[in-house]
């Protein structure tokens, strides 16, 4: 079979632990990704991975790392942003080690094809800040982008597939790149090309390895996937209704709002990397005017338990 060149290399911080994650898969040390994009005429190739769902759960969000295409001219970053059109993520039952379908065949067991901006939010590279993350981070909420009706994912084995639709051929500046995973998964990572783009013959879904140049190796796609309260409290949720933070999204300060017997600890501000970001607390209010706009994760610690909230700055 013949061997191509799908790598690409990126650095970037890998993911810390967040609390109620379902599946996580921070980034490898390796730092390289592979593409998985669908193009403006429909075709496309994409990569899925395997995981194992222990019991029936309600999907919250999802978050997938990845990086645009390389301009060979200039060896920087193309902006992936100006190509995308929507994002897709499609979950296929297990077929004795392989995806029961495919993206462009069916069979899958769900579908949320063409998710709009208004459900997804893309961290891209910020050129006014050294400090900030460099690539193209996605982080859709699941229930939104089913239109509010929340999504129930039996107990089982499946397989993930998430790419962006883009506004150009899948190899070209639209290309976006799945980063890779050390974590430990049952089945390698599978690609399929259904219309063989890269001329490799992978018209059905095959190990990446079978597809790499000699001594590149891969493990598993880089992703995590929150249960529906992952962004609210670890088993209280009458205490994620008593705390509230506001304005959300904000441009400079935002404030919890709490009642007079709940008494904040601590608070820890990650950004969706895991890269934590240093905050106070002063008056219940957090001074974020100083930071790029983007995603961050707020952890607070009261005397009545902890609780995260999604913070946007704008």
């Amino acid at each position: 079979m013949k061997k191509i060149t799908l790598l690409f290399a990126f650095a970037v911080m890998t993911m810390a632990t967040q609390a109620q994650e379902i599946v996580e898969r921070p980034v490898g040390a390796a730092q390289t990704g592979l593409i998985s994009t669908k193009g403006n005429d429909g075709t496309g190739v994409y990569l899925a991975d395997h995981f194992v769902i222990e019991e029936d759960v309600t999907l919250g969000n999802l978050d997938v790392m990845g990086f645009g295409s390389v301009d060979v001219e200039t060896g920087g970053f193309l902006s992936f942003s100006d190509n995308v059109t929507g994002f897709n993520v499609y979950v296929f039952e297990d077929d004795n080690g392989t995806p029961a379908g495919d993206p462009e065949s069916g069979g899958e067991v769900f579908k949320l094809e063409d998710i709009s901006d208004a459900n997804f939010t893309l961290v891209t590279e910020d050129e006014n800040d050294p400090n900030a993350v460099k690539g193209d981070f996605v982080e859709i909420d699941l229930t939104a982008a089913n239109g509010g009706t929340e999504i129930v994912l039996e107990a089982g084995e499946y397989w993930i597939s998430a790419f962006p639709s883009v506004s150009t051929a899948p190899s070209a500046d639209g290309r976006w790149n799945w980063l890779e995973s050390d974590a430990p998964t049952e089945n390698e990572s599978k690609l399929i090309d259904p219309a063989n783009l890269f001329g490799a013959g992978a018209t059905s879904w095959l190990d990446i390895s079978l597809l790499l140049e000699p001594g590149e190796t891969w493990n598993a796609t880089s992703w995590i996937l929150r249960d529906e309260t992952a962004l609210s409290v670890a088993g209280n949720f009458d205490l994620a209704e008593m705390v509230s933070v506001y304005p959300n999204p904000t441009s400079d300060f935002v404030e919890l709002n709490l009642p007079s017997d709940i008494e904040v600890n601590s608070v820890q501000l990650f950004d969706l990397l895991g890269k934590k970001i240093d905050v106070a607390l002063n008056n219940n209010q957090i001074d974020l005017s100083s930071y790029a706009d983007g995603v961050y994760m707020l952890n607070i610690e009261t005397n009545q338990g902890k609780l995260t909230k999604k913070i946007i700055k704008k």
